[in-house]
């Protein structure tokens, strides 16, 4: 079911924005691995690092959804 709801959140991705507090961005603006840390318990620094693709610590705004959708199939999904 979890992932029926993650699938539809994936496929509209205002709706992901408004439904998850914390991970949306002012534009312009992105992500720092401690913002990404409190949102995804668990996260390790070189996931975080493939999303930061100019080693300044802060991932951009649009790659936020991506990093969500990893994390998600890496640490949510095992079965």
């Amino acid at each position: 079911m979890r992932a029926l709801v993650f699938a539809a959140l994936l496929l509209s991705p205002g709706l992901a924005l408004a439904q998850s507090p914390g991970m949306n961005s002012a534009p312009g603006q992105g992500m720092t691995f401690a913002q990404a840390r409190a949102q995804m318990p668990g996260l390790s620094r070189v996931t975080f690092d493939k999303f930061d693709p100019d080693g300044d610590g802060v991932i951009p705004a649009n790659k936020v959804l991506a990093l969500q959708s990893t994390y998600n199939t890496m640490y949510l999904d095992r079965n």
